[in-house]
Protein backbone atom coordinates (compact mmCIF):
# COMPACT_ATOMS: atom_id res chain seq x y z
CA UNK A 1 0.00 0.00 0.00
CA UNK A 2 2.32 3.07 -0.74
CA UNK A 3 2.29 6.33 0.38
CA UNK A 4 3.13 9.16 -2.18
CA UNK A 5 4.95 12.11 -0.50
CA UNK A 6 5.53 15.29 -1.41
CA UNK A 7 8.03 17.48 0.27
CA UNK A 8 10.94 20.05 -0.24
CA UNK A 9 14.32 17.63 -0.05
CA UNK A 10 15.75 20.02 2.78
CA UNK A 11 12.38 19.06 4.95
CA UNK A 12 11.49 15.36 3.57
CA UNK A 13 11.28 13.91 7.25
CA UNK A 14 8.09 12.14 7.77
CA UNK A 15 9.16 11.18 11.72
CA UNK A 16 6.44 10.14 14.05
CA UNK A 17 3.95 9.23 10.53
CA UNK A 18 6.58 6.67 9.83
CA UNK A 19 4.81 4.77 13.14
CA UNK A 20 1.70 5.63 11.88
CA UNK A 21 2.08 3.88 8.55
CA UNK A 22 3.70 0.83 9.44
CA UNK A 23 0.67 0.67 12.31
CA UNK A 24 -2.00 0.75 10.15
CA UNK A 25 -0.16 -1.93 7.07
CA UNK A 26 0.85 1.34 4.57
CA UNK A 27 4.07 0.24 3.24
CA UNK A 28 6.51 1.89 0.60
CA UNK A 29 6.72 5.34 0.79
CA UNK A 30 7.56 7.25 -2.86
CA UNK A 31 8.97 10.88 -2.59
CA UNK A 32 8.28 13.65 -4.59
CA UNK A 33 10.74 16.61 -3.97
CA UNK A 34 9.14 20.12 -5.07
CA UNK A 35 12.58 21.26 -6.48
CA UNK A 36 11.94 18.98 -9.35
CA UNK A 37 11.97 20.81 -12.70
CA UNK A 38 10.70 18.12 -14.87
CA UNK A 39 7.11 17.84 -15.13
CA UNK A 40 5.93 15.23 -12.67
CA UNK A 41 4.20 11.74 -14.12
CA UNK A 42 1.22 12.65 -11.76
CA UNK A 43 -0.96 9.39 -13.05
CA UNK A 44 1.88 7.01 -12.97
CA UNK A 45 2.69 8.69 -9.86
CA UNK A 46 -0.53 7.72 -8.30
CA UNK A 47 -0.58 4.05 -9.53
CA UNK A 48 -1.68 2.25 -6.44
CA UNK A 49 -1.25 4.98 -4.09
CA UNK A 50 -3.14 3.95 -1.14
CA UNK A 51 -2.37 7.90 0.31
CA UNK A 52 -0.85 11.09 -0.59
CA UNK A 53 1.15 13.09 2.56
CA UNK A 54 2.37 16.41 1.77
CA UNK A 55 4.76 18.06 4.12
CA UNK A 56 5.69 21.75 5.04
CA UNK A 57 8.04 24.00 2.84
CA UNK A 58 11.03 26.64 2.78
CA UNK A 59 8.25 28.57 0.44
CA UNK A 60 5.57 30.47 1.18
CA UNK A 61 2.23 29.98 -0.55
CA UNK A 62 2.28 33.25 -1.90
CA UNK A 63 6.06 33.35 -3.45
CA UNK A 64 6.28 33.91 -7.40
CA UNK A 65 9.37 31.82 -7.74
CA UNK A 66 7.54 28.66 -6.60
CA UNK A 67 4.66 28.85 -8.52
CA UNK A 68 5.04 25.81 -10.92
CA UNK A 69 6.09 23.67 -8.71
CA UNK A 70 2.52 24.37 -6.13
CA UNK A 71 0.65 23.87 -9.39
CA UNK A 72 2.60 20.91 -9.66
CA UNK A 73 1.26 19.79 -6.32
CA UNK A 74 -2.12 21.06 -7.02
CA UNK A 75 -2.37 18.83 -9.96
CA UNK A 76 -1.41 16.07 -7.09
CA UNK A 77 -4.11 16.84 -5.17
CA UNK A 78 -6.84 17.05 -7.91
CA UNK A 79 -5.76 14.07 -9.56
CA UNK A 80 -5.70 12.10 -5.99
CA UNK A 81 -8.86 13.48 -5.29
CA UNK A 82 -10.76 12.70 -8.40
CA UNK A 83 -9.33 8.86 -7.51
CA UNK A 84 -10.70 8.57 -4.55
CA UNK A 85 -7.50 8.54 -2.84
CA UNK A 86 -7.01 10.16 0.54
CA UNK A 87 -4.88 13.15 1.30
CA UNK A 88 -2.87 14.34 4.34
CA UNK A 89 -1.62 17.93 3.77
CA UNK A 90 0.53 19.46 7.02
CA UNK A 91 1.28 23.09 6.72
CA UNK A 92 2.52 24.55 3.39
CA UNK A 93 1.33 21.16 1.49
CA UNK A 94 -2.30 21.99 4.00
CA UNK A 95 -2.13 25.68 2.64
CA UNK A 96 -2.17 24.32 -0.96
CA UNK A 97 -4.70 21.96 -1.13
CA UNK A 98 -6.75 24.63 -0.08
CA UNK A 99 -5.60 26.89 -2.79
CA UNK A 100 -6.72 23.82 -4.94
CA UNK A 101 -10.30 23.60 -3.11
CA UNK A 102 -10.36 27.07 -3.84
CA UNK A 103 -9.66 28.77 -0.78
CA UNK A 104 -6.16 30.91 -1.33
CA UNK A 105 -3.76 31.56 2.12
CA UNK A 106 -3.34 35.01 2.93
CA UNK A 107 -0.25 36.45 5.00
CA UNK A 108 -0.32 36.16 8.92
CA UNK A 109 0.24 39.22 11.24
CA UNK A 110 3.05 37.99 12.52
CA UNK A 111 4.85 34.28 12.15
CA UNK A 112 3.09 31.76 14.33
CA UNK A 113 6.10 29.71 15.75
CA UNK A 114 5.91 28.10 18.77
CA UNK A 115 4.31 25.25 20.83
CA UNK A 116 0.26 25.87 20.38
CA UNK A 117 -3.00 24.11 22.04
CA UNK A 118 -5.90 24.18 19.79
CA UNK A 119 -9.76 24.06 20.13
CA UNK A 120 -10.65 20.89 18.91
CA UNK A 121 -14.10 19.33 18.21
CA UNK A 122 -13.16 15.74 19.33
CA UNK A 123 -10.42 16.05 21.70
CA UNK A 124 -10.86 12.21 21.60
CA UNK A 125 -9.43 11.77 17.77
CA UNK A 126 -7.57 15.47 17.84
CA UNK A 127 -6.03 16.28 20.74
CA UNK A 128 -5.84 19.53 21.91
CA UNK A 129 -1.56 19.86 21.88
CA UNK A 130 0.32 21.02 22.92
CA UNK A 131 1.36 21.13 18.80
CA UNK A 132 4.09 22.92 16.95
CA UNK A 133 3.37 25.83 14.69
CA UNK A 134 5.65 27.33 12.66
CA UNK A 135 4.29 29.29 9.78
CA UNK A 136 3.71 32.64 8.50
CA UNK A 137 0.69 32.52 6.33
CA UNK A 138 -3.06 31.53 7.22
CA UNK A 139 -4.54 28.45 6.52
CA UNK A 140 -7.84 29.13 4.61
CA UNK A 141 -10.79 26.91 5.27
CA UNK A 142 -12.75 25.76 1.61
CA UNK A 143 -16.35 25.63 0.90
CA UNK A 144 -17.70 22.02 2.24
CA UNK A 145 -14.95 21.71 4.59
CA UNK A 146 -15.69 20.87 7.76
CA UNK A 147 -13.24 22.91 10.84
CA UNK A 148 -11.90 20.64 13.20
CA UNK A 149 -9.43 22.71 15.10
CA UNK A 150 -8.62 26.16 15.60
CA UNK A 151 -6.38 28.73 17.32
CA UNK A 152 -7.54 31.88 18.52
CA UNK A 153 -5.21 33.46 15.13
CA UNK A 154 -6.34 30.73 12.61
CA UNK A 155 -8.03 27.94 11.32
CA UNK A 156 -5.49 24.62 12.26
CA UNK A 157 -7.49 21.30 11.33
CA UNK A 158 -10.42 20.60 8.58
CA UNK A 159 -11.63 17.92 6.49
CA UNK A 160 -12.93 18.05 2.88
CA UNK A 161 -13.85 14.67 1.77
CA UNK A 162 -11.41 12.11 2.35
CA UNK A 163 -8.83 15.02 2.74
CA UNK A 164 -7.37 16.42 5.59
CA UNK A 165 -5.41 19.71 6.30
CA UNK A 166 -3.18 20.03 9.28
CA UNK A 167 -1.83 23.85 9.50
CA UNK A 168 0.63 22.66 12.86
CA UNK A 169 3.67 19.29 12.27
CA UNK A 170 2.19 16.35 13.74
CA UNK A 171 5.22 14.86 12.19
CA UNK A 172 7.95 16.29 14.09
CA UNK A 173 10.35 14.49 16.34
CA UNK A 174 12.69 15.98 18.72
CA UNK A 175 15.29 15.17 16.63
CA UNK A 176 13.98 17.00 13.68
CA UNK A 177 13.33 20.15 15.25
CA UNK A 178 16.31 20.45 16.82
CA UNK A 179 17.94 20.00 12.95
CA UNK A 180 15.10 22.60 11.52
CA UNK A 181 15.98 25.60 14.38
CA UNK A 182 19.98 25.00 13.37
CA UNK A 183 19.24 25.69 10.28
CA UNK A 184 17.26 28.77 10.69
CA UNK A 185 18.64 29.75 14.05
CA UNK A 186 19.72 33.86 13.25
CA UNK A 187 15.86 34.28 11.27
CA UNK A 188 14.29 32.73 14.44
CA UNK A 189 16.20 35.00 17.19
CA UNK A 190 15.54 37.71 15.02
CA UNK A 191 11.97 37.00 14.97
CA UNK A 192 12.05 36.83 18.73
CA UNK A 193 11.86 32.80 19.24
CA UNK A 194 13.32 31.17 22.32
CA UNK A 195 14.76 28.63 20.23
CA UNK A 196 15.98 26.93 23.97
CA UNK A 197 12.53 26.45 25.02
CA UNK A 198 11.38 25.54 21.60
CA UNK A 199 13.19 22.96 21.97
CA UNK A 200 13.57 22.19 25.24
CA UNK A 201 9.95 21.32 25.16
CA UNK A 202 9.63 18.80 22.12
CA UNK A 203 12.20 16.95 24.00
CA UNK A 204 10.27 17.10 27.34
CA UNK A 205 6.87 15.83 25.49
CA UNK A 206 8.79 13.54 22.75
CA UNK A 207 6.27 10.43 23.67
CA UNK A 208 3.26 12.93 24.16
CA UNK A 209 3.93 13.93 20.37
CA UNK A 210 4.15 10.67 19.24
CA UNK A 211 0.93 9.33 20.85
CA UNK A 212 -0.70 12.36 19.93
CA UNK A 213 0.14 12.02 16.37
CA UNK A 214 -0.70 8.57 16.24
CA UNK A 215 -4.18 9.48 17.16
CA UNK A 216 -4.29 12.10 14.79
CA UNK A 217 -3.56 9.34 12.10
CA UNK A 218 -5.71 6.31 13.45
CA UNK A 219 -8.58 8.85 13.69
CA UNK A 220 -8.15 10.39 10.04
CA UNK A 221 -7.51 6.79 8.37
CA UNK A 222 -10.36 4.84 10.06
CA UNK A 223 -12.87 7.64 9.45
CA UNK A 224 -12.09 10.48 6.84
CA UNK A 225 -9.34 8.63 4.71
CA UNK A 226 -12.26 5.69 4.84
CA UNK A 227 -15.14 8.11 3.57
CA UNK A 228 -16.79 7.56 7.34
Amino acid sequence: MPVLTVADEELDALGYLTECFDMHGLGEVRMCHRARSQPWPVQELLEEADLVVSLGSLSSVRDEATQEARAQECRVYRAAIERGIPVLAICYGAQVLSQELGAPSREAPSSEIGWVEVDSVDSATLPTGPWLDWHDDLLAVPVGATLLARTPVAPQVYAHGRCLAVQFHPEVTPEELDRRVAMNRDALEEQGVDVEALTAQAHRQGERSRAMTRQLFGGFWSGIAAGR
